[in-house]
């Protein structure tokens, strides 16, 4: 099967791919981006959900390329601040895509509360479309954020996050690990379910 994944982000390709070849043989998704074909999209995310703007990027990719297409929008939600900064999450501290800048927020606003009432989870939804369908799935990690950045891997807020039961954050985990219990890998596993029960795979 060929599949477009509507990202321009490389670390979120390599991801997506990692994650599919923990549950397919190896080849059974063929992943493309528009890089494949020499373009950069920008679609303008102006929806007010995960799913508006997963549906608007599926859409702008899929008009382009013409191939069966999948698009996330992700996003870190704070209990403490009732689930914020959420589809914002890029953009959390007023400048799209600083991480850094995004993370010392967020510490600065759980620094306040209690530790246990430090909960969080990442979301993300993905929107597939085809010539003839269209459907969503998602999938979330529970966790807590911690006020000290911890490992070196991951991107976004990875390093102040703990999934419940583990005492390491995502930025400490081996790819391996985190593709294990991600929300863009339980989202992914729901994807390939319904592919598979749609006879699209």
């Amino acid at each position: 099967m060929k599949l477009m994944v509507a990202t321009n982000n490389k670390h979120k390709l390599s991801e997506i791919s990692e994650i599919i070849d923990t549950v397919l043989p190896k080849g059974s998704i063929e992943l493309y981006s528009s890089a494949d074909f020499g373009k950069k999209i920008l679609p303008d995310e102006i929806g007010t959900s995960y799913y508006e703007n997963a549906e608007i990027k599926a859409n702008a990719f899929f008009e382009e390329f013409g191939l069966p297409t999948i698009a996330d929008d992700s996003g870190l939600e704070i209990d403490a601040i009732n689930g914020e900064p959420g589809i914002f999450s890029s953009s959390f501290a007023g400048e799209e895509g600083n991480h850094k800048k995004n993370r010392d927020k967020a510490v600065a606003i759980i620094s306040k509360v209690p530790e246990q009432a430090r909960t969080a989870r990442f979301r993300t939804i993905f929107c597939y479309i085809d010539s003839s369908q269209k459907f969503f799935v998602e999938g979330t990690v529970e966790g807590r954020l911690i006020e000290e950045e911890r490992g070196d891997g991951g991107f976004g807020y990875d390093p102040i996050f703990i999934p419940i039961g583990y005492d390491i954050t995502f930025s400490q985990m081996s790819s391996e690990n985190k593709n294990n219990i991600s929300h863009r890998a339980n989202a992914l596993r729901n994807l390939i379910a319904e592919l598979k029960k749609r006879n699209l795979l």
